[in-house]
């Protein structure tokens, strides 16, 4: 779990995360699997249904081990 966010489920060619918001509603977000660059929409639309700032998107990655 990085950011709040847990793997649910794999269906077909999407993986899909979800992250409890406020309200303690869950949103969930899918990722097409195999994909190597998004588009800068596609990630802000992500972030924004995750409610993930993109400071705290860009620290993860920095942190991130290996």
């Amino acid at each position: 779990m990085r950011l709040g966010c847990y793997y649910e489920r794999t269906k077909g060619s999407h993986a899909y995360y979800s992250i409890r918001v406020q309200g303690g509603h869950k949103q969930v977000a899918a990722l097409v699997l195999g994909k190597k660059q998004l588009q800068k929409s596609v990630l802000k639309n992500i972030l924004t249904k995750l409610e993930i700032s993109l400071e705290d998107f860009v620290g993860a990655l920095r942190r991130r081990p290996g």
